[in-house]
């Protein structure tokens, strides 16, 4: 998938659900809403595990979860499409789900720290430099961005301000 047609579907996944009606959806079926997907109830059960992972270790580290499920799903799809794609992108010597969120939670709360803000850190996640200086970049800022506004916006509940992951008690 093309970073132009990932912006579009997650630009039209997101008019959808502001457009229709809240209702309540587990945390799994909201991110297939949110991104589209059609799942294989193996693939459904391997998404529900890598959430999970991604709940305690944001739970851990207190990092948004719905932050780092945005990295992660910018970086690999969340290993969806290709199961051996490294989850987080933290490194290729990094080796397994747990490991991947660890890292990429580490490297985002380093990178606000040193940058200031969270788009700076997602820069700085990407290239290593606070600031998106290449064109490259700028395109992975905005698709972090753009899946953190599909994840958070599939999220709403009919109380409109509970987050994607909290049922599993990523907060």
């Amino acid at each position: 998938m093309t970073l132009a047609r990932f912006l579009r579907a997650v630009f039209l996944a997101v008019t959808l659900l502001v457009a229709t009606p809240a209702r309540a959806l587990p945390p799994a079926d909201a991110v297939v809403t949110a991104f589209g997907y059609t799942l294989t109830p193996p693939a459904f059960a391997a998404l529900e595990r890598r959430l999970d992972v991604l709940v305690t270790v944001a739970r851990a580290y207190q990092i948004d979860a719905d932050r780092l499920l945005a990295v992660c799903f910018v970086e690999s799809g969340l290993a969806i499409r290709r199961p051996r794609a490294i989850l987080c992108g933290c490194g290729y010597r990094v080796a397994g789900d747990r490991a991947q969120a660890e890292c990429a939670a580490l490297a985002l709360l380093i990178g606000h720290k040193r940058c200031g803000t969270w788009r700076m850190s997602h820069a700085r996640y990407q290239s290593g430099r606070c600031v998106p200086t290449t064109p490259v970049t700028h395109r992975y800022v905005r698709a972090v961005t753009w899946a953190l506004a599909a994840i958070r916006a599939a999220s709403l509940r009919d109380d409109g301000a509970e987050s994607l992951l909290l049922s599993r008690g990523a907060r």
